[in-house]
C-alpha cells in the first residue's frame, strides 16, 4: 500500500467512523426510532478501482421488507456487517435483492463478452471483490418508503425539536459520498438511475431525463468516466446497459 493509497483509506475510515457515531447519538434518537440502520460501504474500501457504483439509499438486504422476527434479525445482522470499512461486497454476498441480482448478471454479460472462453461465476464473483465498490448518495436505510419520505420525517422531527440534527446527519451523509468517489478515484463511475445522477453530475435543472445524462457522459478530475445507467433494480431493453458500460469502460482516460 504507497502513501496515497493509505492516506486515502485513513481517511475514508476517519469519515465512517465519524458518521457511525453520529448515528447512534442521542441527537437523532428519534429518527432511529423509525430508520434504525445505515450503510456507507456496499463493499470494502478499494483504491483506484475499475467501477463504482452510486444509487440513492438502502433498501432491504434480505431481497424483501423483513416482518417475522427470523427476517428482522437476518437483516439487522447483514446491515450491521457492512457498518464502517469493512471486507465484504454486498452485490456478491447477500444475493437476493434485485438491485444486486441485476448487477451481477450485468457484469456477467461484459466480462464473457470480452473472454475468449465462458468465465464461471465465481471467477466473475472474485473479480468484483477485488475491482468494484458501490454506496449511495444517502446512507439511511429506508427500505420502501424511499428518500422523500425520509427527509420529510426528518425535518418534521427537527421542527419538533428546534434544530438540525437529522437533516445534517443526511447532509453529512451525502458530503462524504461525494468524498469517497476523490478518495477511492473509479476508473467508471456508474449512477443507478436518474436520481442519483442528478444528485451528484446532472443538474436536473439541465438534465431531467436519463437520455439526456446518458448522452453526456462526464469526466472525472481523475482521468475517469462517469455514466448514468436504468437503475439496477429493473430490467432494461436488450443489452442498453451493458453497452454503454462497456463503451464508457473502454474509453476512461482517454483526452
Amino acid at each position: 500500500m504507497n502513501l496515497e493509497e493509505k492516506k486515502a483509506r485513513n481517511e475514508a475510515k476517519q469519515l465512517l467512523d465519524d458518521f457511525d457515531n453520529a448515528f447512534y447519538s442521542n441527537d437523532v434518537k428519534k429518527l432511529r426510532e423509525s430508520y434504525p440502520h445505515y450503510v456507507a460501504l456496499y463493499t470494502k474500501f478499494i483504491f483506484k478501482p475499475t467501477i463504482a457504483i452510486r444509487g440513492i439509499n438502502p433498501s432491504w438486504f434480505i431481497g424483501k421488507q423483513p416482518e417475522t422476527d427470523a427476517e428482522k434479525k437476518d437483516e439487522k445482522g447483514r446491515v450491521n456487517s457492512l457498518r464502517k470499512l469493512h471486507d465484504l461486497n454486498a452485490y456478491v454476498d447477500y444475493p437476493e435483492p434485485r438491485y444486486h441480482q441485476n448487477i451481477k448478471k450485468t457484469f456477467i454479460k461484459i466480462l464473457n463478452s470480452f473472454a475468449d472462453n465462458p468465465l464461471n461465476d465465481e471467477a466473475i464473483f472474485n473479480w468484483m471483490r477485488e475491482d468494484v465498490v458501490g454506496w449511495n448518495n444517502c446512507f439511511i436505510q429506508t427500505g420502501s418508503v424511499g428518500l422523500n419520505k425520509l427527509i420529510q420525517d426528518a425535518n418534521y422531527i427537527d421542527s419538533l425539536n428546534f434544530n438540525s440534527s437529522c437533516i445534517d446527519l443526511i447532509k453529512e451523509s451525502r458530503r462524504i459520498a461525494k468524498k469517497l468517489e476523490s478518495l477511492m478515484q473509479p476508473g467508471l463511475i456508474i449512477y443507478a438511475g436518474l436520481d442519483a445522477a442528478n444528485e451528484n453530475r446532472w443538474s436536473k435543472h439541465k438534465y431531467d431525463t436519463l437520455k439526456s445524462i446518458q448522452d453526456n457522459p462526464k469526466k472525472t478530475p481523475w482521468g475517469g468516466n462517469a455514466i448514468a445507467v436504468k437503475h439496477f433494480s429493473w430490467p432494461d431493453k436488450g443489452t442498453n446497459r451493458e453497452f454503454q458500460i462497456v463503451e464508457s469502460w473502454v474509453t476512461a482516460g482517454d483526452e
